[in-house]
Parts: C-alpha cells; sequence; structure tokens
C-alpha cells in the first residue's frame, strides 16, 4: 500500500461521466479525495457510493475533487452509475490500484494539492464516506496549506498595459 508522504502515482482513466481525467488534471490545483471500489454489484460498495454522492456537496464547499475507482470497463461503468453524481474512474484492468498498492478490500487516498499522499484510509464501517471528510478537516486544520486548493493572485491574469496603450 502506498505510504503517506510518498507523491501519488500517475493516473488516467475515462470515467462514468463520459469524460477522461489525469493526475494531471489537478496536481497543483485542488486536493484529490481516490476511492477504490471493489466492484460494481458488490451491495457494500454500492452502500459507499450512496454515501459519497450524499456528501458530494460537502467535498465541493472544501473544494476537494472526489473521485471513485471501480474495476470495469468504460461502457460497463456508465452503465452501471448512470445515475451516480460521483465521478468514477475506469480501472480496467486494475492498473491505478495496482499503483496505489491495494490488494485487498477498499480503501481510499487522499492526495494534497501538491499530488502527495496525505492519508490512506481503509474502509472499515459504513462510515467511512464522513469519516474521509472527518479526516480531510483535520488535515486542513493541520496544515490548511496542502489542503487549500490553489487560489490565483488577483494580479496573476491581470496583462500590464504600456502607458498610453
Amino acid at each position: 500500500m502506498i505510504a503517506e508522504g510518498e507523491l501519488a502515482p500517475v493516473y488516467r482513466a475515462p470515467t462514468n461521466k463520459g469524460q477522461t481525467l489525469s493526475h494531471a488534471s489537478f496536481v497543483e490545483r485542488v486536493p484529490v479525495v481516490l476511492f477504490f471500489l471493489d466492484g460494481l454489484e458488490a451491495a457494500e460498495d454500492q452502500l459507499e457510493l450512496d454515501a459519497f454522492d450524499d456528501l458530494l456537496v460537502e467535498f465541493g464547499h472544501r473544494r476537494i475533487q472526489l473521485l471513485g475507482v471501480a474495476p470495469a470497463t468504460p461502457r460497463a461503468l456508465r452503465d452501471a452509475m448512470e445515475s451516480r453524481a460521483v465521478p468514477v474512474l475506469a480501472d480496467e484492468d486494475g492498473a491505478i490500484r495496482e499503483r496505489f498498492g491495494g490488494d485487498a478490500g477498499p480503501f481510499t487516498v487522499v492526495i494534497d494539492r501538491a499530488g502527495t499522499v496525505a492519508r490512506v484510509l481503509e474502509r472499515h464501517s459504513s462510515d467511512h464516506p464522513t469519516e474521509v471528510l472527518d479526516e480531510i478537516d483535520r488535515l486542513r486544520a493541520s496544515d490548511p496549506v496542502r489542503m487549500e486548493p490553489y487560489e490565483p493572485a488577483a494580479h496573476d491574469d491581470v496583462i500590464p498595459q504600456e502607458k498610453g496603450a
């Protein structure tokens, strides 16, 4: 299993929403929570998806990108997750899960804005999504810079104009 403090592995995969997302989409922009599912049919995974869907607004308020990862083809994922609010990455060959080192059971990885693993949490209960949100709040309290999204300064977008232009 990947350890806290390590750089998060690179990933790129299609989602149930029809887009392709990658690690590079978020590094230096926003923190990411990747929650790994064992499958699409397991009752525990469906309950976890329900709970993450219910908490999606809370993750959004904290400006955290929430992504599921499921061992499925892109088509199967789109069909099974059509009504889901949370984006879920298709990990058809298990390569993403393997890079994160999760061989047994569902788990969640919290990645800070810099792309470093801040926490690895194993799912031990149906309250796991709430526990992840609580852990994010603890991380933000202890090290807010790591867990805050990048906010460009107002002057970052301003191009200086020459006098008389």
